[in-house]
């Protein structure tokens, strides 16, 4: 425990850092508005020629007569940077590219990823607006590119159901053709209570067929604060592993500018003959801060956790994340 605290002092130290940053470029608003002028003149030319882009590819593939709505298209680029107490760093860039097809009915759209995982669903841990874009583990920091296309099979309010095809390069240059169906089910049981059932279930040439379940309850607070309960299993045809996780979480919004995340999560992966492969026990705290640019975000995230090496000792990490999420105005 003592180590633990020493550990939390860190944080402290960083998040106090990080405030008087924030309260000193006040002193210097005539300059940094200069700055944001031009940051958000870059943001909306960016924005403008991915429309183009996704514009041009719609028009190839759709209806040129069918009228449209806005398109979605956006590029979401993560810097993240997580330092280890064991001395080790773990950075690098991420980036998703989502290009909507509006003239194919919204039934297609294309998909760009960096992340290691482009398969898995999120952990239920990430902030609320990262979640939204699907963000996967962002930890997952390697040369891996998946390339793939996605088919509406059902897009309503409370029900998503899609069909995926694609190519991943893991490790830099080996392929990976994947086939991906995936559904989401939510229902409002009660005013401050949504409950939600997602499934996903992947055939792709390095892992074989496995499948994915989650179901969630979340329970809103206070109208603006979120708990979430969520229970997960994963299970490979090929290893013939279970994998099974609970996660607990709390969002709390400080103001449209502030969100914080307290979050405790728990794994155990089990063979055929339900003998433990490996285990893990996690607690964290995620701070997501919108900056003066209104599509910057940054976030810092202490954490704790236990592995497989014993729960006598934990590895304490600190992450700094920086985002850029580039669409059309």
């Amino acid at each position: 425990m003592p180590k633990l605290l020493k550990n939390y002092h860190h944080y402290i130290k960083a998040t106090a850092l990080f405030l008087a940053f924030t309260a000193g470029s006040a002193v210097f608003a005539d300059e940094t508005t200069t700055v944001n002028e031009s940051l958000n003149q870059w943001h909306q030319e960016a924005g403008q020629y991915l429309t183009e882009i996704g514009n041009s590819i719609d028009g190839f593939l759709g209806d040129e007569e069918l009228i449209t709505s806005k398109n979605g298209t956006r590029l979401n680029v993560y810097l993240p940077t997580r330092w280890y107490e064991n001395g080790d760093v773990n950075s690098g860039l991420n980036f998703r590219l989502k290009l909507d097809l509006p003239r194919t009915q919204n039934r297609w759209n294309l998909m760009i990823s960096s992340f290691a995982d482009s398969l898995a669903e999120p952990d239920g841990t990430s902030s609320l607006s990262s979640e939204a874009e699907g963000n996967d583990n962002l930890e997952n920091l390697t040369n891996d590119t998946t390339f793939s296309a996605g088919y509406w099979l059902r897009k309503t309010a409370n029900e998503l159901s899609q069909l995926q095809f694609g190519l991943r390069f893991y490790d830099g240059i080996q392929p990976n053709p994947f086939m991906r169906w995936r559904r989401q089910v939510s229902e409002n049981v009660h005013p401050t209570l949504q409950t939600s059932n997602r499934y996903n279930l992947v055939l792709d040439r390095e892992r074989g067929l496995w499948g994915e379940a989650q179901k969630r309850f979340d329970f809103t607070v206070a109208d603006k604060d979120l708990f979430r309960l969520q229970s997960g299993a994963l299970y490979t045809v090929n290893d013939a592993q279970l994998q099974l996780s609970q996660v607990l979480a709390f969002y709390q919004r400080l103001n449209p500018t502030n969100l914080l995340t307290y979050y405790a999560q728990a794994s155990v992966t089990l063979n055929d003959d339900f003998e433990t492969v490996s285990e893990l026990v996690a607690i964290g705290h995620n701070w997501r801060h919108r900056l003066s640019p209104k599509w910057l975000y940054l976030e810092v995230e202490p954490r704790y956790e236990w592995g497989s090496f014993g729960f006598e000792s934990g590895l304490f990490s600190m992450l700094l994340k920086l985002e850029a999420q580039i669409y059309s105005h």
